[in-house]
């Protein structure tokens, strides 16, 4: 898929294995920022694999909203539920920025499709963190 990004990075020197459960708890969490953020009509699919200096990552095809969302075999630190609920909000971000960051990496992208898709950013914000705070 043509976006990809791996999380955070990390160290070889410590390696902690992340459990069934881990993994389980990661995904319905992506869910759960999926629904908060009004991604929908996103086909996501869900793999634990070695990810060498990351602890999650996230691949997507924006025009057909496939999204394989991945989840280290082995963190530099002890996996908790506030890890692996970081990791479910910071893989999901991308897809929320997916569109700006196709744009900026499109030859052609135009001023208009950039404005676009910046106010559709806004208004999500505005929707979801402003409503929630203010």
């Amino acid at each position: 898929m043509p976006g990809k990004h791996n999380g955070k990075s990390s160290s070889e020197s410590a390696r902690h294995n992340v459990t069934g459960r881990a993994f389980k708890q990661f995904q319905d969490r992506v869910y759960h920022w999926l629904y908060y953020f009004g991604l929908k009509g996103w086909d996501v699919y869900f793999e634990q694999i070695d990810l060498a200096g990351a602890e999650a990552a996230v691949k997507y095809d924006l025009p057909s909203r496939q999204a394989a969302f991945a989840l280290a075999q082995w963190w530099p630190s002890p996996v908790d539920d506030n890890g692996t609920d970081r990791a479910a909000f910071h893989e999901v971000m991308h897809l929320v920025l997916a569109r700006i960051e196709t744009l900026a990496t499109t030859r052609f992208a135009t001023e208009d499709a950039i404005d676009e898709e910046i106010h559709h950013l806004i208004r999500l914000f505005e929707n979801v963190v402003w409503q929630a705070v203010g």
